[in-house]
């Protein structure tokens, strides 16, 4: 049992919202907590089962628990010493997976359940091995209530449904606020951390007035204040007022497990570290079976409802995606003709049964008042932009699975397509020729339709081919006007995105889905960076789990610069989102990530990166597989969201101006670029377009030049290339942004970025020796490593008397081993060298320590401040003036540091 110290939080600035979450902002007596480890039971009954007790018990508060599995209900008696009367709030960590049942009783008093689904936090996966199966621990809010000082006893009752099975780290009773982190008790730092690494263990952030790192200000008080935002005609965005505004976001799901108050303690947290918007990821079909389809989750509404209120507040908008073909389970009893069961893959573009529930679900949430503002969503300018679905297409390789009734059905409205292009379906088979399908019966007015792969395989002047093509676009393109206008018909005035998918053949295809987008005011591409990672007994969980024994291989975006997320094809006069992307775990590589989409999403004017993604308020625990709230990523955010928003690194002038004619797109030739890495520019000159001006395929790296656009229904003939010679140094494999900002040596893994206002470089550092741009020089020994010296004060690097320096490298859990492997990423292909990992680790996070000296060349500067990861003054440390300016070296465990 520990009694708590002396503790005081200092005054915040979020007074209103932390005193709804019990964060009061004045100091709290002594003794004010009351933290028992399970396993110090006075007396227990329970039984001890080897397998449920094989664990990490290094993620355990006294690394060990108490815990019953078993043919009986197990209990465990307790004596507590309360330091003062008081409303205590109560918490324990307990095993809250596989239907656990966990009770207490209070001095004799009666016996209470505690809701394990509810108020759960901080939920780790203890299994020695690592399989998500029921050992499991996480924090979980049992309540509030009246304590007296002095003695009390509580017991514990363990009663799963499994086995009576349940388990007890710690329990805690406190009048001070209290956010979970792991095993850690209230202040405490475990300070493990491996050779060379320092343990990553942040404060819980108070929001301090006195934090010297904080971008709430470049927010509008309150989301929309201005009005809706718009598109521009050059083909960006503005504020309602027309003043030009760039997003930088992320999607979160913390609305799905916690309500108003982490929500409010969430948005301020990514407030601070220059977040102005967020995508809710949601599904709002029924899920009870025997629904009707045009009912609606409930549950989901609130959620979204939630989300938007809570982000509007601290000047955060909202992008909502309200449905994805892949998490919609249609239950039989919404008669979609010919699709019992199942995941609907594609049939939402021409099922008008599954339309119209589509338009109920939305209706309902667009259309009824939210309850946390007070005005539907359809009138509030907090909600940026719709995006009618997700990672849905035609053109994908899903739309195999369309089969039966439904593949008939499509079939016939290809006939009727046909009718109206030729008059008769006669006239279309005559001019097709041979071009036959078994499926054909023009009798029954139906014809036969191509698979995705046979469409990948058909090449040449085949007409049947290009008319199924310009169908399926039709469908598409109808479907997401369709969409557009009933939005409309609610009263939405956001700005609707169409969708944000890839097809089976990424260079020939996706000009056309694009062209789908393009009926709509904003164009999507979800896009993620990552390296091979391959679970070699149960292959499906590598998509969301990190596990020991998987192998992964990891290759930093600055080696592979074909593979940068921001590598996109941009349609003209349209706004460009990446709605989904981030640099994906277990990669080792990933503080380049916000340095990179800052640089070169600017450059090339890729509006909103949407990083994905998180479910913690804050920083979380290591690792996910689809983690954002990492040190390495997540603490990479202020001076990039910073250089970014506020127009630091310049736009260039399109690099790439392609101009494209319907009947290339519906005869699938080939661009004269293409964003897939399997577009080889010197093979693309097989099959351009005829008329085209441009005779071979452009370097891909033109991408890393500048922006790449394209114009749908244009002439090919009209199509323009800058001189990429000066910018593309083969030879060296350096390339060079058309505004002359940023360089890549992708030989060596190194980005410079050296504009007025934000210098830094990112990449394998130590190889580089001294790095010198305008206003900075940097010298590092770390192997990789990542700074971005940014102005605050809105002036050149130079001249500045106030600049953020921001570092970054490598960040793993404690206790992370790995060992070399060979391993194919994929059935059937050639072994490439990578990891195996022998240990996934466990908290704290350990980032490498960092080994660099920055000189600025600034007479200002005669001062640097050592911040913590929520902006506040740790300590001074000491630089020298030279010739050159002020030269300091960064501390092992540096990450901010504030120049002035």
């Amino acid at each position: 049992m520990r009694i708590g110290n002396r503790f005081c939080l200092p005054a915040i600035g979020l007074a209103a919202i932390l005193l709804g979450c019990g964060l009061a902002a004045s100091a709290l007596a002594a003794e004010d907590y009351v933290w028992v480890e399970g396993e110090a039971a006075k007396a227990r009954n329970v039984a001890v089962h080897g397998w449920y007790n094989s664990i990490k018990k290094i993620e355990l508060s006294g690394k060990e628990w108490i815990s019953n599995y078993g043919k009986t209900d197990g209990t465990a008696d307790y004596d507590l010493k309360v330091p003062a009367d008081g409303d205590y709030a109560f918490w324990v960590r307990a095993n809250t997976v596989a239907k656990p049942r966990l009770s207490y009783q209070i001095d004799n008093d009666r016996w209470t359940e505690i809701d394990l689904g509810q108020n759960v936090f901080d939920r780790v996966n203890l299994a020695s091995d690592n399989k998500p199966d029921m050992r499991f621990v996480a924090w979980c809010k049992a309540g509030q209530m009246r304590l007296s000082r002095g003695s009390h006893t509580i017991r514990f009752k363990f009663h799963g449904e499994i086995e009576h099975h349940g388990a007890l780290d710690c329990f805690l009773f406190t009048l001070r606020p209290f956010t979970p982190d792991g095993q850690r008790k209230p202040g405490e730092k475990l300070g493990y951390h491996d050779p060379g690494t320092w343990a990553f263990e942040p404060d819980v952030d108070t929001f301090d007035v006195d934090s010297l790192l904080d971008l709430r200000h470049l927010n509008e008080r309150a989301a929309g204040e201005s009005g809706f935002i718009k598109r521009t005609a050059g083909g960006d965005f503005s504020l309602g007022d027309g003043r030009p505004v760039r997003f930088w976001a992320v999607n979160t799901n913390l609305q799905s497990k916690h309500g108003m108050e982490q929500l409010a303690l969430h948005a301020r947290w990514l407030a601070k570290r220059g977040v102005n918007m967020v995508r809710f990821h949601g599904q709002l079909c029924p899920k009870t079976p025997g629904s009707r389809v045009t009912d609606v989750d409930r549950k989901a509404l609130d959620q979204c409802w939630q989300l938007v209120a809570a982000m509007k507040k601290e000047g955060i908008y909202t992008t909502i995606s309200p449905y994805w073909a892949v998490s919609c389970n249609v239950q039989p009893s919404w008669n979609v003709p010919g699709f019992g069961s199942g995941k609907p893959m594609a049939l939402l573009f021409w099922d008008e049964t599954l339309q119209q529930g589509y338009k109920a679900w939305v209706k309902a949430l667009f259309t009824e008042k939210n309850p946390y503002t007070g005005i539907s969503l359809a009138r509030d300018p907090a909600v940026a932009i719709i995006q009618i679905q997700n990672e849905d297409s035609m053109l994908f390789w899903s739309m195999q699975s369309v089969q039966g009734e439904q593949r008939k059905i499509l079939g016939r409205k290809f006939a009727q397509f046909l009718e109206t292009k030729y008059g008769s379906t006669a006239k279309a088979q005559a001019a097709w020729g041979e071009a036959k399908h078994k499926d054909d019966d023009p009798a029954g007015g139906v014809f036969g339709l191509y698979s995705i792969w046979e469409i990948t395989q058909r090449r040449g002047n085949d007409d049947r081919l290009a008319d199924q093509i310009k169908f399926y676009a039709r469908t598409m393109h109808g479907f997401n006007r369709q969409m557009a206008d009933y939005y409309r018909s609610l009263g939405c005035e956001q700005l609707v995105n169409a969708g944000n998918w890839k097809t089976a053949d990424g260079v020939r295809m996706l000009d056309v889905e694009r062209l789908c987008y393009a009926v709509n005011d904003v164009i999507g591409a979800n896009k993620y960076y990552g390296s091979p990672h391959v679970n070699p007994h149960e292959g499906h969980k590598a998509g969301y789990l990190i596990s020991k024994g998987d192998r992964f291989a990891s290759v930093s975006a600055l080696m592979n610069p074909r593979g940068l997320p921001l590598n996109i094809k941009q349609v003209a006069g349209l706004p460009t989102i990446i709605p989904e992307s981030t640099w994906v775990p277990p990669l080792r590589y990933q503080s380049e990530g916000p340095f990179l989409v800052a640089a070169y999403g600017s450059l090339c004017g890729v509006d909103i990166y949407y990083w994905f993604a998180t479910s913690d308020v804050g920083f979380g625990r290591p690792m996910g597989k689809w983690q954002l709230s990492t040190p390495a990523l997540m603490g990479g955010f202020p001076a990039a969201s910073l250089a970014f928003r506020k127009g630091y690194i310049q736009q260039g002038k399109p690099v790439v101006s392609e101009r494209r004619a319907y009947d290339d797109l519906w005869r699938l030739r080939t661009p004269i670029i293409a964003e897939d890495t399997s577009f080889d520019p010197n093979r693309a000159s097989e099959d351009l377009a005829p008329r085209s001006n441009v005779k071979r395929g452009v370097d891909p790296l033109a991408f890393l030049v500048g922006p790449v656009q394209v114009q749908y229904g244009g002439d090919p003939a009209k199509s323009s290339v800058v001189d990429l010679a000066p910018h593309i140094d083969a030879d060296r494999n350096i390339v060079r942004s058309i505004t002359g900002e940023i360089e890549l040596d992708h030989g060596l893994g190194l980005c410079k970025l050296n504009a007025p206002k934000v210098q830094g470089v990112t990449g394998f550092l130590s190889k580089a020796g001294r790095i010198k741009l305008d206003s900075i020089e940097v010298r590092c020994e770390n192997e990789y490593a990542t700074l971005l010296v940014v102005a605050m004060d809105d002036r050149p690097l130079g001249d500045s008397r106030k600049m953020l320096a921001q570092v970054g490298t490598i960040a793993r859990p404690f206790g992370w081993k790995t060992r070399d492997v060979q391993f194919a990423a994929k059935a059937g292909a050639e072994p490439i060298e990578g990891k195996t990992i022998v240990d996934r680790g466990s908290a704290p996070w350990n980032v490498t320590n960092t080994e660099m000296t920055l000189t600025v060349r600034n007479r200002n500067i005669t001062k640097a401040t050592v911040l913590d990861a929520n902006g506040l003054a740790v300590r001074d440390i000491s630089g020298r003036r030279n010739s050159d300016g002020f030269a300091v070296e960064l501390p092992p465990d540096a990450m901010y540091l504030l120049l002035q």
